[in-house]
């Protein structure tokens, strides 16, 4: 099932960006970066959640930059890069926050799930730790600390 959803969503992008439809190649790399996160493809979801901030960024499309900045918390947390991963689940709920919305269930659950992993991992004052300082980083800040994260796979020390 996974193949077929990647292939899908990998033929959507194309004609997307065939046809120059920018929202869409925006939201169709973020789920594509989302669905390689869970298929700890993490090279891959770096190269999709990087074109999908350049996008969202030339459209200052700030949905999509919340759901970009909760990609990267799970492709950080994948990489093993926990602190980054909590850091990043900060900024993120912050950055939905402000546009009054909620993570829609399936990422809301992905959230969920890696917040559990992240606390088991860090310890919960850790974990709170870098959570608060991403909930209080500038939006500008946080993007740049999600491409980093998209374009590296070296691990915290």
């Amino acid at each position: 099932v996974d193949r077929y959803a990647r292939r899908h969503l990998e033929e959507a992008a194309d004609l997307d960006r065939q046809l120059g439809i920018l929202p869409a190649i925006s939201t169709g790399e973020v789920n594509l970066g989302l669905l390689t996160v869970a298929l700890r493809d993490y090279d891959a979801a770096g190269r999709h959640l990087t074109e999908a901030l350049r996008v969202a960024r030339q459209l200052g499309e700030r949905v999509s930059l919340a759901y970009i900045l909760l990609a990267c918390a799970l492709l950080a947390s994948g990489r093993g890069r926990h602190l980054r991963a909590a850091t990043l689940h900060g900024a993120a709920d912050a950055a939905i926050q402000r546009l009054d919305l909620t993570f829609e269930p399936l990422e809301a659950g992905m959230r969920g799930d890696n917040h559990q992993h992240l606390r088991a991992t860090l310890g919960d004052a850790a974990f709170d730790l870098a959570y608060e300082q991403g909930h209080d980083l500038p939006l500008t800040a946080a993007l740049t600390m999600s491409s980093e994260t998209a374009s590296s796979d070296v691990p915290d020390q």
